[in-house]
């Protein structure tokens, strides 16, 4: 282990130690969207919100750690639920000063939607353990996120952005026979990603842009597609950005998914399984620092997750990027903690730790 993960050991330690002394005085209001209990409002017709959200199991494991580490915990499975009580003052919890939302929720659709909650706290002075408003809305962004990231030095696919107002974007398209991948540019999870969405361009691709556009209500990002691994890093935000393992996606079993990639169903029903990439040491410390430094051009805070694309040859493309990555069972935040020694369920109560080490509370 390097010195820089052995201190990342330590530091993850002492918040978790000084948040220990002080839990008594927080109280944690988590807003969740929950399968079959948030409402998907304006759900698409094809493939649905709500592999974005948590299964009953899985919220539970979260509010589940938060109570057992001592922390007071209200949970609320609708932002308008929150919005009303807090409206109504009807938020504050007695004998805990301190009140803190834990918000991974984004129920609706179109540009933005993750930044309601971050604003309404920002309003009324309630601190998050997620990244602002603006920062949210800009990474889910893909393709303000891919030019925003190379102009700063850092290597994204080629993108090519479509709006059923204007067409292509100053008219510019992808050349023919070049192997794209079609993206609605408001999503996660592969939401809109299907078999098909990876294509060698051709006279067609515009009535398919045009076809995704409709479907999902939003402008289409258009990527050249990169053959490889697929590698995801996780990056925890504490005195400084650490990112102390680079864990790669395998797919059928195969490590290597070279042209395959995750598509809605796979990431539906976790068809997909996590593996640390050690391909060679100086490719893994570049993809660390990668994306500590992505994560610094964007003001990325708490826990995010910079994703990759790698070429057998070496080459590293930064393809999406997380503001609030799942801590669940099945992720590459669990896999890291598992890897290093510790317990998933430190993640939750980590998460807040950090958010209380901002607000000067631990």
């Amino acid at each position: 282990m390097s010195g820089s993960d052995s201190e990342f050991l330590v530091r993850i330690s002492s918040v978790l130690s000084r948040l220990e002394q002080r839990k008594n005085e927080i109280a944690v209001l988590v807003v969740c969207c929950v399968k079959g209990v948030t409402e998907a409002k304006g759900d698409y017709a094809i493939q649905s919100l709500t592999t974005e959200f948590f299964s009953a199991n899985e919220i539970e494991q979260i509010l589940g750690s938060l109570r057992d580490f001592g922390l007071y915990v209200r949970p609320f499975f609708s932002e308008m639920d929150f919005i009303q009580v807090v409206e109504t003052n009807n938020h504050q919890i007695r004998g805990r000063p301190h009140l803190l939302a834990y918000n991974t929720a984004h129920s609706g659709t179109g540009p933005g939607r993750k930044a309601l909650i971050p604003s309404f706290c920002a309003l009324h002075g309630i601190p998050i353990t997620s990244a602002d408003a603006y920062v949210v809305s800009l990474a889910r962004h893909k393709f303000h996120v891919a030019r925003l990231l190379t102009g700063f030095g850092l290597e994204t696919p080629n993108s090519w952005f479509y709006t059923l107002e204007d067409g292509w974007l100053d008219g510019q398209q992808p050349p023919r026979g070049l192997k794209v991948i079609l993206k609605p540019t408001y999503e996660s999870a592969s939401i809109g990603i299907a078999s098909d969405s990876v294509q060698s361009v051709d006279g067609n691709l515009r009535a398919k842009v045009e076809k995704a556009a409709h479907e999902y209500r939003q402008p289409i990002t258009v990527q050249s597609f990169v053959s490889g691994w697929e590698v995801e890093v996780p990056v925890i935000h504490l005195d400084r950005p650490f990112a102390p393992m680079a864990i790669g996606i395998s797919k059928g079993g195969n490590n290597l998914l070279g042209d395959d990639f995750l598509t809605y169903d796979d990431v539906n029903v976790d068809n997909y399984a996590f593996w640390k990439f050690d391909q060679t040491p100086s490719l893994t410390e570049r993809l660390r620092a990668t994306a500590i430094r992505a994560s610094k051009v964007l003001g990325l805070r708490g826990f995010s997750r910079i994703d990759f694309r790698v070429t057998q040859e070496g080459r590293a493309f930064i393809t999406d990027v997380s503001t609030s990555p799942h801590t669940t069972a099945h992720s590459s935040y669990a896999f890291l903690f598992k890897s290093i020694g510790k317990s998933v369920n430190d993640l939750p109560p980590l998460l807040v730790g950090l958010a209380s080490e901002r607000e000067k509370w631990i």
